[in-house]
């Protein structure tokens, strides 16, 4: 018949060196009373790390407040678009600051040009820049890229923008409601909140494991 032993020891966390001694200990004991097995909790070596877990969080929940706040810009962004707005603020950038101004990478800006989403002009010396109405168009880019909305139609959405004869009131409510950024943008922003929401109550019951238990 197997002997099976099951251990609960106190783990010291972040002291792997000195919880693999105790293990070995309890090991080196029960193994003269006949044990074939000795199970141990799970994370005995390195303890679990709940200010880790925290600050986890915490990042996680700085990162959805950054694309909420994105994606209330590219609303606004949309609307001045439609009624023809036009920026005060003049930028021509290059790709590399154009990426790191939008906080993403060149091979994306790349990507979303090759596959017609975006038409750059070049200056005299042959070079890309990115005008104001470039970055507006790539912001909305990046915010339904972050919806997981498709190239093809993010195409098909901005295209609707660019027709000069579009009916405004039609783009704002169309037809088909996936069609529409703003929706898009709404929806990003309903499970973004539903995300910030379930990452709070996962800090709360974190706290509550370190409180319970250390």
């Amino acid at each position: 018949m197997l002997k099976i032993g099951l251990i609960q020891l106190a783990v010291m966390e972040g002291r792997c060196q000195e919880n693999m001694l105790h293990i070995k200990e309890l090991a080196k004991k029960y193994a003269k009373d006949d044990v074939d097995l000795l199970c141990f909790p799970e994370l005995c070596v390195s303890g679990y790390d709940f200010e880790k877990a925290q600050s986890l969080l915490e990042d996680y929940l700085a990162s959805v407040d950054q694309e909420i706040t994105r994606a209330n810009e590219v609303i606004v962004v949309v609307e001045e678009l439609l009624v023809g707005k036009t920026e005060e603020l003049v930028l021509f950038l290059t790709r590399s600051e154009a990426a790191e101004y939008l906080e993403v990478t060149s091979e994306s800006l790349r990507n979303w040009e090759r596959n017609g989403l975006l038409a750059i002009k070049r200056r005299k010396n042959n070079y890309r820049t990115y005008d104001t109405e470039d970055i507006k168009r790539l912001k909305i880019i990046r915010t339904l890229r972050s919806a997981k909305y498709s190239l093809a139609a993010i195409l098909r959405m901005l295209n609707a923008i660019d027709q000069e004869k579009q009916d405004i009131k039609s783009l704002l409510n169309p037809v088909d409601p996936d069609e529409s950024i703003l929706t898009a943008c709404d929806n990003l922003i309903d499970s973004l909140e539903k995300a910030k929401s379930n990452a709070y109550e996962l800090k709360e019951l974190v706290k509550k494991l370190q409180q319970r238990f250390f």
